[in-house]
């Protein structure tokens, strides 16, 4: 009786989230970001987890937003869908000619799931028209990650919430094993969101101005560094280290102007550097310092470090045999001679997509640096600098962890998240300066009425 008066609430609940995301599109991409936290204790219907499910959801109430206010994706002058559009087709030309040559189907489904990941970034372009809609996607990024980063950072402080919900704890065998995870037991994963989570509850410093806000967001940023630590990812630690340099660099004249915010945030972030590793067992603190010492480890990361050369390699030679569309996606494994796939990003859009693929990747990124070069050029408020800096700093992070570290740009949902908010932070911009100046350009032009008459 109780288990179905659970499911009926829940269906009930279902429907009422569906709809409101009809409704306001908007709580759909919310809902995708806030439904990754839930999925281990959700089951999969053939396939498709809660986060899938969710995002087909929304995609279908995007559809029918577009829909109703008459406005044909298709013929949108942007050039963001242009350069989606190119990345695309290269991808789905790859996938085809696999299909059609060797009867090779993984290809198209990994081709269908960089198109679902891509609309994410349409769909937030299109629909975050106001800051309110910002602030709506970023909490919900922030407090994913945090969600996600929640039971490391408890068993950190001696917490244990991972045996209760089934999950495998860390353990001392190796400095692998002493690696906090995510629910689902990827450390990786945990990484992932973590670094999200900071890039957002920072965003969001930018973005609010109520006290409570702020102090929710250093909260947040709090928990999720911390599991971030914990993790153990090199990949995703070094990649926030590299976020905030690049942010540091382009707001230097904010920071550097008065001591006190030099103080402050040294302060501040030496004390979170502290705390987070009196948390950190020694052997993952040796691990994110590539071995800090000790042999084992640092044998260990030099042999990671051969693996993605060699892996990188091995994708110059699939481009050389198969210039224009490449091996395939996820068809890296099944052709090389150690029999692993694809695992950095190199491998993947050059080795796996070929030169077209490579090169329509390029115009995606080069669409972002430069209007993102033009937006800092443009920048009149110190909170704008901070904006594009950690919009830069996290594409940036995302290119070089890409080519050094495991980890694969076009597969991860927030590349296209930082896609789609680069034009929504020049629009609050643009409604932050008809605030200041607009009205005070409204006076001075019926002053000037005013005295010709």
């Amino acid at each position: 009786m109780n288990s179905t008066f659970v499911i009926a609430i829940g269906i009930l609940l279902g429907i009422y989230l569906i709809y409101k995301m009809f409704a306001n599109p908007v709580i759909g991409v919310a809902a995708v970001l806030l439904a990754n936290p839930f999925e281990p204790f959700m089951p999969e219907l053939g396939g498709f987890t809660l986060g899938r499910m969710m995002g087909v959801i929304s995609i279908l109430a995007w559809f029918n937003h577009i829909t109703r206010r008459n406005k044909n994706l298709i013929k949108v002058n942007h050039k963001l869908y242009r350069s989606i559009i190119y990345f695309l087709v290269a991808i789905f030309l790859s996938a085809f000619v696999w299909l059609v040559s060797d009867n090779s189907s993984q290809s198209m489904v990994y081709a269908f799931t960089i198109l679902l990941l891509s609309l994410m970034a349409l769909m937030i372009d299109d629909l975050a028209t106001d800051k309110k809609k910002v602030q709506i996607i970023v909490v919900s990024m922030a407090l994913a990650g945090a969600l996600i980063s929640l039971p490391a950072f408890l068993y950190g402080i001696g917490i244990d919430i991972y045996t209760p919900l089934g999950a495998p704890t860390p353990t001392d065998t190796s400095e692998e094993t002493l690696r906090a995870s995510n629910i689902g037991g990827n450390p990786n994963s945990l990484g992932i969101k973590a670094r999200n989570s900071i890039f957002a509850s920072f965003l969001l410093l930018t973005l609010v101005k109520s006290k409570l806000w702020k102090g929710i967001s250093i909260a947040i940023l709090g928990v999720s560094f911390i599991g971030l630590s914990l993790s153990g990812s090199r990949t995703n630690f070094y990649g926030t280290v590299i976020i905030f340099v690049v942010f540091a660099l382009l707001n230097f004249k904010w920071i550097f102007g008065k001591n006190i915010r030099l103080v402050g945030l040294v302060v501040g972030g030496s004390l979170l550097i502290y705390i987070a590793l009196q948390l950190v067992p020694e052997g993952v603190q040796k691990r994110l310092l590539f071995g800090g010492g000790d042999a084992t480890i640092a044998k260990r990361t030099e042999s990671r470090e051969n693996f993605t050369s060699d892996q990188q390699a091995q994708a110059v030679s699939f481009v050389i045999d198969h210039p224009f569309f490449g091996i395939g996606l996820d068809r890296t494994e099944s052709n090389s001679e150690n029999n692993y796939g694809a695992h950095d990003t190199i491998s993947v859009v050059l080795g796996e997509i070929g030169l077209i693929g490579f090169f329509t990747f390029l115009g995606l990124l080069f669409y972002a640096f430069s209007k993102m070069f033009r937006m800092y050029q443009r920048k009149f408020l110190k909170n704008q600098g901070m904006q594009i800096g950690l919009l830069v700093g996290m594409l940036v992070s995302m290119i070089i962890m890409g080519y050094k570290g495991g980890y694969i740009i076009p597969y991860d949902r927030s590349f296209w998240i930082v896609l789609g908010l680069i034009e929504p932070v020049r629009r609050i911009w643009y409604q932050d300066w008809l605030k200041r100046y607009g009205a005070l350009e409204q006076i001075n032009k019926q002053q000037t009425v005013d005295l010709t008459n």
